[in-house]
């Protein structure tokens, strides 16, 4: 509306104590016609006489949105009033692709003075809409954003993942609704963290090759829109996995007061816990003697056990285990420590008769001692259908000429009986393999007669 004053006419005849005021108002309604109020009293002017503007009014916006949010299926009003002289003209543009694009009167988009009507709104309706007004003296425009949404769905399938360690894993993160303005993604609380192995798609899909332990836990997919954030979760689990030992020690013989390592690394689903013995029973650790395990980026238990200053004692058949739900492994292997001989206490032993028994002598010392049973107080084995292993194998360090052959014995008693078994001997050779010439030697091995007591004190 354009109002002008007209305080400037008086009332000459009336009397009154006010101002006459006489206000003229252009109606949008009524372009060319001018609604005149006069005041009571006389006018300086002629009966009749229609006073024109001051001069022309450049257009001047009075209402108008920078943005509209409206739910789809509702009807969206875009205000756009100005005032100005000569009567401006309203004019509405989309802007598409940096580019304005009049638009086009319809049924659904009507305009009541200046301002654009959108009725039954869709999501094809989401835009910037420009309304643009002139008069002969100028021009001005009002923008408005709007946004239809509707409401917000999301879906991370599928809910659990079960693979295997190696196999490649995808979730898929499904947005039902708009507006969507960014998808973010967390692993157990936190962002997930993407590499050249894990990589989002269009950021709604989520792949990850060759699958980690690592990767195992709990993801979420968060969806932002205009009104809304929402998420939806998954989990990916490895299936079980036995133990499996990818790196093992190998047989050792150190000098006395030398420092010795040894080390397993073992891999399982669930991951593995690794304990350590030496000949059968768990590794006293001291002062010189610790042991311990970590887990690495690979998901793998790297476990060990440092000697710092070795001693007869420290010889022996040491042990890893790795164990979990699904199963276990072990590896078992000798550390000979020069030295004199030196046997660990050994337990007392209950069996079932008719069961057999194998007992292992825990010695250690190098050379390899030679082992020899007896029961009771002094007395001599018996022995029935004896069995012994023997390791072979030539002394590092040996400066005999051909190397020393060493070897070692361990009792098993498989049946209790009186018996009387064969007497002989058994040989054992070696062939040295770095001499010039090829020699060899010969160790035989005694087995006597003898008569096995059932019940005593080995």
């Amino acid at each position: 509306h354009i109002a002008y004053d007209m305080s400037h006419l008086r009332n000459e005849g009336a009397g009154l104590s006010q101002v006459p005021l006489v206000m003229g108002v252009i109606m949008p309604s009524a372009i060319e016609s001018v609604l005149f109020v006069e005041a009571a009293g006389r006018s300086d002017r002629p009966a009749g006489q229609m006073p024109d503007p001051t001069g022309s009014i450049p257009p001047r916006i009075t209402s108008g949105r920078p943005g509209i949010l409206i739910r789809e299926g509702e009807n969206a009003e875009l205000p756009c009033t100005a005032q100005g002289y000569p009567v401006p003209q309203y004019t509405w543009y989309r802007r598409e692709n940096n580019r304005l694009v009049p638009l086009v009167i319809s049924n659904q988009m009507i305009l009541v003075n200046g301002s654009l009507f959108i009725e039954r709104t869709r999501p094809q309706d989401s835009g910037k809409y420009i309304c643009i007004v002139n008069n002969s003296v100028g021009e001005v425009r009002v923008e408005t954003e709007l946004t239809v949404y509707g409401n917000l769905s999301v879906s991370l399938f599928p809910a659990q993942l079960t693979t295997e360690s190696g196999r490649s894993a995808t979730l898929n993160c499904s947005v039902q609704g708009y507006p969507v303005h960014s998808i973010t993604w967390f692993k157990d609380t936190r962002h997930l963290a993407t590499s050249n192995r894990v990589r989002l798609i269009a950021n709604q899909v989520l792949h990850i090759t060759s699958v980690l332990r690592e990767d195992q836990g709990m993801y979420q997919c968060f969806v932002y829109g205009s009104l809304q954030s929402i998420q939806s979760s998954a989990q990916i689990v490895l299936s079980e996995d036995a133990p499996v030992l990818k790196y093992v020690f190998n047989r050792q013989t150190v000098q006395p007061g030398e420092r010795f390592s040894l080390r397993c690394v073992a891999a399982g689903n669930p991951i593995p816990r690794v304990t350590w013995s030496l000949d059968s029973r768990p590794i006293p650790e001291n002062h010189r003697v610790q042991y311990g395990d970590f887990v690495s980026i690979h998901a793998e238990v790297v476990s060990f056990v440092n000697v710092s200053s070795a001693r007869s004692e420290d010889g022996g058949v040491y042990e890893c285990r790795a164990q979990n739900e699904a199963g276990s492994v072990n590896h078992r292997e000798r550390v000979d420590v020069l030295g004199p001989p030196f046997i660990r206490s050994m337990n007392n032993v209950t069996v079932v008769d008719g069961d057999s028994l194998f007992y292992h002598c825990p010695a250690s010392g190098f050379p390899l001692p030679t082992i020899t049973w007896s029961k009771g107080l002094g007395g001599q084995v018996t022995r029935s259908r004896l069995r012994s292993r023997k390791t072979s194998g030539s002394m590092p360090d040996s400066t005999e000429d051909p190397p020393c052959l060493w070897a070692w014995c361990m009792l098993m008693l498989l049946r209790w009986c009186d018996a009387v078994v064969w007497r002989g001997r058994r040989q054992l050779r070696c062939r040295p393999d770095h001499l010039s010439t090829a020699q060899n030697c010969e160790i035989y091995l005694k087995i006597a007669f003898e008569v096995l007591h059932e019940m005593g004190r080995y």
